[in-house]
């Protein structure tokens, strides 16, 4: 750890990390001695469990697994709201062995007519071998439109936004498997109580190709 504070300006190189089971580095500074306060943060982590990990970070614990999480983001304002909301930068997840909890996204793609009503629930999840995908932020709204999820019984892709400061999700999700009719379900709400709803319209384009 080294530590540097000048005129107002903070800097702390954590060169060397153990935490959430994995490890990693990172660079964190707060900059005071402008008009407006600043912060960026960069961490480079490798084998660390994302589920304890977004829940300290985010309030988020739907999503376990585990990988390599990169975070490049830089923001400024005089509270929390404002520098969420001035967000910008990028970044990079890759897990395995991990699922999503909370909704069966496969039983929604395989049977959008019983899935209304026997997809979602505490006890339902989504389990994936491999969870891939970039982002990038700008103004506080994360966008992505690479994210790949590899299971036994389909494959998926997905492409959407996170609005930060607001915390609301506008996402979709598609099968990706030659020969199976195509049923994407959005997801969108709070993240703390998202609603998911198979797009019975997208059916009509046809079956999913191979990537």
């Amino acid at each position: 750890l080294a530590l540097h504070l000048k005129d107002g300006r903070f800097e702390a190189d954590l060169s060397q990390m153990a935490l959430y089971q994995g490890k990693g580095q990172g660079k964190f500074t707060a900059d005071g001695s402008g008009a407006v306060p600043a912060i960026a943060m960069n961490f480079d982590l490798s084998g660390v469990a994302i589920q304890p990990l977004a829940r300290d970070a985010a309030d988020f614990d739907k999503l376990s697994g585990t990988g390599t999480v990169v975070i490049d983001v830089a923001g400024r304002g005089k509270s929390q709201r404002e520098v969420v909301g001035s967000l910008g930068g990028k970044g990079s997840l890759n897990l395995a062995n991990g699922r999503i909890v909370g909704v069966n996204l496969i039983a929604f793609m395989k049977n959008a007519a019983s899935a209304l009503t026997n997809a979602i629930g505490g006890s339902n999840a989504t389990d994936f071998g491999s969870l891939t995908g970039t982002y990038t932020i700008t103004n506080g709204i994360l966008k992505n439109n690479d994210l790949k999820l590899s299971s036994p019984e389909i494959a998926m892709t997905g492409a959407g936004t996170v609005d930060l400061p607001s915390r609301q999700v506008n996402y979709r999700v598609t099968p990706n498997v030659a020969g199976l009719i195509a049923v994407p379900v959005d997801i969108t709400g709070p993240w703390d109580n998202l609603s998911y709803r198979p797009d019975l319209a997208g059916i009509a384009q046809g079956p999913a190709q191979d990537p």
